[in-house]
């Protein structure tokens, strides 16, 4: 599965990438709003996951861009609080993710943002 990890930290993508590249999914990253929104857009992930703490555009704006724009419009978005993500695979953690149904670590929220009617 093709998967967009949008955060501020380095530390968080390259967490989620390792713990989802375990997994084989592959994973598209971005830095910012901005940035992963013109990711979206390209390069047509099946799953975005989004870093709670962002700053300046909030993962809510973010998801908000991605309900208008037709090609993203149906891609669901997890936002992810990743305090206390860590770089340990966990055998189905990836999966459940990937499929928008589990938080990233179990010391991490995580909730499913259904994109907009």
């Amino acid at each position: 599965m093709k998967l967009l990890v949008l955060g501020e930290c380095p530390d968080f993508r390259s967490r989620m990438r390792f713990i989802l590249e375990c997994d084989g999914h592959r994973v598209l990253e971005a830095r910012d709003a901005l940035a992963g929104l013109q990711r979206a857009v390209e390069d047509a992930p099946q799953l975005i996951l989004v870093e709670a703490s962002l700053s300046g555009l909030s993962a809510d704006w973010v998801r908000g861009q991605l309900a208008e724009e037709p090609t993203t419009r149906a891609v669901p978005v997890v936002l992810v609080d990743a305090r206390g993500v860590d770089a340990a695979p966990s055998p189905c953690t990836a999966e459940l993710i990937a499929a928008g149904l589990a938080r990233p670590r179990s010391s991490c929220r995580s909730r499913v943002l259904r994109p907009a009617p």
